[in-house]
């Protein structure tokens, strides 16, 4: 007769691991309070910006797909707009220059209470911001678009020594038709060219572009 084995249970398999490890008691709780409190802290940098506590790029990434497909589900357009931060003195990257530090933390701080509430967004580059706008028309859109460039250029930033930098602002907002079947690779191109074409014109009026299916 072919015997047949049990699986262990949760918690008799995470006592059989403790032991091989030779952990148990209070100890064990201790390391696996400390573990989990590291996995959580990976997480949240793996799908944060440390910088500005907006999404990262993967994680912006997702949501844009996750965001299209919704919009394909629903029948409506999804407006996607890419912007780029501009200020006296960017020849460093803002990672290594104190006043750009403070600079994108400014400007999130502005575009997250100019932004619709559920608008997400998400730092892609060094001085480049994504927004998703769900739900709502090409209109709608370009006056959300818009009201944000507004919202940053000439922004005052209050530097730690007491002085001001004035800020500029790009914006191209690309509206992806709901039956536009594309991937987040070709709006990002698309942002990007519009963002050339925005700066071409002094960053007014925000650049528009329509994707459609063929």
């Amino acid at each position: 007769m072919a015997m047949t084995t049990r699986e262990p249970s949760p918690e008799a398999a995470r006592e059989a691991a403790l032991q091989s490890l030779g952990l148990d008691g209070q100890d064990s709780e201790a390391i696996i309070d400390a573990l989990l409190a590291r996995l959580a802290l990976a997480q949240a940098l793996a799908t944060f910006d440390p910088l500005t506590g907006t999404w990262q790029r993967g994680a912006i990434l997702g949501q844009l797909d996750q965001a299209h497909a919704r919009a394909m589900r629903d029948g409506r357009p999804l407006g996607v707009m890419q912007l780029a931060v501009r200020y006296f003195g960017d020849h460093q990257t803002p990672e290594d220059d104190p006043i750009g530090t403070q600079v994108l933390q400014a400007v999130s701080a502005r575009l997250r209470d100019t932004l619709r509430g559920g608008d997400a967004i998400g730092r892609v580059a060094g001085n480049r911001f994504l927004c998703l706008l769900e739900a709502c028309d090409i209109t709608a859109a370009s006056m959300v678009a818009e009201r944000c460039r507004r919202a940053i250029t000439d922004l005052p930033v209050s530097l730690n020594e007491g002085s001001l930098t004035l800020v500029r602002a790009e914006a191209g907002l690309v509206m992806v038709h709901p039956n536009a079947e594309i991937g987040a690779d070709i709006i990002l191109e698309q942002a990007d060219l519009l963002l050339a074409q925005s700066a071409a014109h002094d960053g007014h009026p925000v650049a528009v572009k329509v994707l459609a299916p063929d």
